[in-house]
């Protein structure tokens, strides 16, 4: 028989825990993780963009145009963060797939989505030499590529460092599993079933929910959605670039070429 996972303390156990942080005890499970699970991905998505500045580092950038890109690269990146929080949320407000239900489901929930953000994080590590080799983010041309797996897949294998970057994948794997842990061990802790659940916390949590995925995905106040000419603010090329999120240029491309 499995335990139920509880996505709020009991009141028994917040009085007999007085030291619990002030966010576990007045703020709902899943706005807690919410706010972790994008706190993961913008720093991974922050990570492999400071990568991508060393593999492919233009001496002529000046500091400051280089620190503008990385202050309006963390908007695309909390804009992507949200779109794929979208699809976790739902995943944590269905009672039948929801990772407070039970250890199995988390377990799951865990595996699932550690395969996901490592599959993205691999996919900004590709762009190192995309980057390097056409002095652009992903683009078409990528899609492209996709359509002669085996002849580009040998050019890949005889012409980068593949094995190093799979290593880095891996690696990069395993701090997101355990970020995962992390985020679901704080914000579902473990309860007997039948413990009482805050309505009215969980009903302000979704609320919350709600109103960051919507302000986050638009990229913030404005009359249109977030879009690819808005990391060009400044006059060096080289930094524009680094202002975008490679996830975000290829939903953008796969977008156009529909």
């Amino acid at each position: 028989m499995t335990t139920a996972i509880n996505p709020l303390p009991t009141p028994a156990e917040s009085s007999s825990t007085p030291n619990r942080h002030w966010l576990t005890r007045n703020v709902s499970a899943n706005l807690r993780f919410l706010l972790m699970f994008q706190l993961l991905l913008v720093v991974l998505f922050m990570f492999t963009r400071v990568g991508l500045v060393l593999r492919n580092w233009s001496p002529d950038v000046p500091w400051h145009d280089l620190l503008w890109a990385f202050l309006i690269g963390l908007r695309f990146d909390f804009a992507i963060a949200c779109y794929i929080a979208i699809v976790a949320m739902i995943c944590c407000y269905l009672p039948w797939i929801a990772p407070w239900r039970s250890f199995r489901i988390r377990r799951w929930f865990l595996w699932t989505w550690t395969v996901i953000i490592s599959s993205l994080g691999f996919t900004l590590l590709c762009e190192y030499e995309f980057f390097h080799e056409f002095k652009s983010r992903f683009n078409e041309l990528a899609f492209r590529y996709l359509r002669h797996p085996v002849t580009v897949g040998g050019m890949v294998w005889y012409n980068y460092p593949v094995v190093r970057y799979v290593l880095g994948g891996l690696l990069l794997g395993v701090l997101v599993y355990f970020g995962l842990r992390l985020a679901l061990r704080w914000a579902y802790p473990v309860q007997p079933p039948g413990a009482p659940i805050a309505w009215r916390t969980e009903i302000i949590g979704a609320t919350l929910v709600v109103l960051i995925l919507g302000f986050g995905s638009r990229g913030g106040f404005q009359n249109e959605p977030l879009r690819w000419g808005d990391a060009f603010r400044g006059n060096n090329e080289f930094a524009n670039q680094m202002s975008l999120n490679g996830i975000f240029c290829l939903g953008d491309t796969l977008q156009d070429m529909n």
